[in-house]
């Protein structure tokens, strides 16, 4: 009887090993990954918590929405009008086949949140 309730305990045992492992690599899985978020360091101009709406927008991200209007609008050519921003001031330069078209781009960029300004060098044929 003695031996029965070994061999159940044993085998109780040898039953649960492989998902008391499992949990533990799970663990040390996510606490590696904890660590390593709170080793990385925000980008300039952020905090670590970058969704929150009162933080600065970076440059990269200003002209890169500033191009997705120009995509987006149908009166604005974005292949022949080019975009750069730095410190928040956009500086729209190309080409543009109306005064109409170059207005646009301008609108469009000043409607970006986190531009500052815009210089508009638009050059119309």
């Amino acid at each position: 009887m003695r031996n029965i309730l070994t061999l159940t305990m044993l085998c109780t045992a040898l039953a649960a090993a492989p998902t008391l492992h499992a949990e533990d690599k799970t663990e040390k899985a996510e606490d590696k990954a904890k660590e390593k978020a709170s080793d990385e360091k925000p980008a300039k101009g952020r905090t670590a918590d970058s969704r929150r709406s009162d933080q600065p927008v970076d440059d990269t991200w200003i002209t890169t929405k500033v191009k997705a209007k120009m995509v987006e609008d149908k009166q604005v050519s974005a292949t022949n009008i080019h975009v750069k921003t730095v410190n928040g001031v956009v500086e729209l330069t190309g080409t543009a086949k109306s005064m109409d078209e170059s207005s646009q781009a301008a609108s469009l960029a000043r409607s970006v949140e986190g531009v500052k300004s815009v210089r508009n060098n638009i050059k119309v044929n």
